[in-house]
């Protein structure tokens, strides 16, 4: 079965990898962090801000960082690969980026970021059976490896892209065989794909922060910031004209807001891009407990990897039996979720079909 993850989706954070998002100004005071701050630093991000700095949070380490955040108080940006001792007390190997604030005379500050790098198993790279294997596409399957692509340019995103002959070794594939297995997958090219997910970056982090578009610019490794401009605007227009596309008047109503909201079952109400609308408290609970706001996100945001055989929405289909499926989703943070799913087409007045209803009950629940 085909499965439908042709969006790209923002994911700094896949599994147990985690990536910190901050803000420092001149005196290495923290003014921004993301959630992941507690991961790195054993802190909220809300006891943080306007309190912590730099130093104290780096501890022994300082001094490596010291020169990066020279260099980027004098406007440099800068990157480097490090080790790090993290607040659980584990050591890991971490690409650092400073990106400079330049203000009206001099730098205002700096951007840090912090990735998570995934360590070699070089008993898997030696082992010959298994690089024939992957070069052959009979390891793991072609799927498999082009989602292992899309993580590999995620953790690069703060990075130049990566040539397409250096993606192809990384996985041990040929570039042909990267190129067309990567557009039947996800429907565009590696390097389309890099973009759609520098420029979501870019629009939440513009969001969150309130920073220059010069500087999310000079980040995301744009040279000239009037070629950023171009390509945010082209993305929003972009974004703009795919919601206008979607069926109007599609919205149940507030009664069945609170209706859908208050059942007792995990049910989730999706529009024909596969865009949460509505979803009850138990869908929230079992599945959201980290993120309440899930309407108008895409559904292959929380769930990367999933085998759903979607109900057809074409008009004269929308009535056929939808029969349960046993399925296993997998969510963004790494959970596995062995479900049993009821899915069937929800229409318009007219009987058009304009998006999907979704009813799960844990395998586990299930009375046999």
């Amino acid at each position: 079965m085909k499965t439908d993850i042709r969006q790209p989706t923002h994911a700094l954070k896949e599994k147990n990898r985690h990536a910190l998002l901050s803000y420092w100004d001149r005196d290495l005071v923290c003014r921004f962090a993301n959630a992941d701050f507690r991961y790195w630093f054993g802190e909220t991000p809300e006891n943080a801000v306007g309190k912590t700095t730099l130093k104290v949070l780096l501890g022994a380490a300082f001094d490596q960082h010291m020169p990066l955040i020279e260099s980027a108080l004098d406007g440099y940006k800068e990157s480097e690969l490090l080790e790090m001792e993290v607040e659980s007390g584990k050591t890991i190997q971490v690409e650092a980026c400073y990106f400079p604030d330049p203000g009206p005379e001099t730098v205002a500050g700096f951007f840090l970021c912090l990735s998570e790098q995934e360590p070699l198993d070089s008993t898997y790279l030696n082992t010959q059976a298994n690089t024939a294997g992957l070069q052959s596409g009979q390891h793991n399957g072609p799927r498999d490896c082009m989602i292992r692509v899309s993580r590999y340019l995620q953790n690069h995103l703060l990075s130049e892209f990566p040539t397409i002959k250096e993606i192809a070794r990384a996985h041990l594939i040929s570039p042909s065989k990267l190129m067309r297995d990567f557009r039947l997958i996800f429907g565009t090219s590696p390097h389309e794909y890099y973009r759609i997910l520098q420029m979501e970056f870019a629009e939440r982090y513009l969001e969150s922060t309130g920073c220059p578009k010069k500087t999310v610019a000079m980040m995301l490794g744009f040279s000239n910031p009037t070629n950023f401009n171009l390509r945010y605007k082209r993305y929003l227009d972009e974004k703009d004209s795919a919601a206008k596309a979607s069926p109007a008047n599609t919205r149940p109503g507030t009664d069945h807001d609170v209706l859908i909201r208050q059942v007792p079952v995990a049910l989730a109400v999706l529009d024909v891009n596969r865009q949460f609308l509505l979803a009850s408290e138990k869908w929230l609970a079992e599945f959201h407990p980290d993120s309440q706001d899930v309407l108008g996100k895409s559904f292959v945001e929380f769930f990367p990897e999933h085998n759903i055989n979607w109900p057809a929405t074409q008009p004269g289909k929308s009535r056929v039996h939808a029969k349960p499926q046993r399925t296993c989703l997998h969510d963004r943070n790494g959970n596995r979720h062995e479900l049993s799913l009821t899915i069937r087409p929800w229409t318009d007045h007219s009987g058009k079909p304009v998006g999907s209803i979704i009813c799960a009950i844990r395998a586990a629940d299930l009375v046999i």
